[in-house]
């Protein structure tokens, strides 16, 4: 976000119009120069501090997962297995090697309600080492 004139309350006051009366339009009192300077990004149908706010959580979040990515951590822990999801899925080497064609009708045919937890969780890993 660009420098701005705030006072002790949190208010922008650069954003303020003085051309508008607040009598008249409060929300372009307060936000006509904004309003007549910013421009939303392209690429957005609106932009706001709220965007901003998702994106630099988002940014954190990444920053925390490729720290634990570079790292060994106690096997079985969150850290370990948040590292190694975040290795496999950005394994560039390993992209497009795998064969995924499987038949669908064996899988479904072999997961029914008929089977238990323990079943269902020997085949989810049957077919994640294919």
């Amino acid at each position: 976000m660009t420098p701005n004139i705030v006072n002790s309350a949190g208010i922008f006051l650069n954003h303020f119009d003085q051309s508008v009366s607040p009598r008249e339009d409060f929300f372009r009192y307060v936000n006509g120069s904004w309003l007549k300077s910013y421009e939303i990004p392209a690429d957005r149908s609106g932009y706001g501090s709220f965007t901003v706010l998702r994106e630099e959580s988002e940014a954190s979040v990444r920053e925390i997962i490729a720290d634990l990515a570079k790292v060994e951590a106690e096997t079985g822990t969150n850290a370990q297995k948040i590292g190694d999801l975040f290795r496999s899925f950005m394994n560039e080497e390993r992209t497009g090697t795998r064969d995924f064609s499987i038949d669908q009708g064996r899988v479904i045919a072999d997961v029914s309600p008929r089977h238990d937890a323990k079943h269902l969780r020997d085949r989810q890993l049957h077919v994640e080492s294919l």
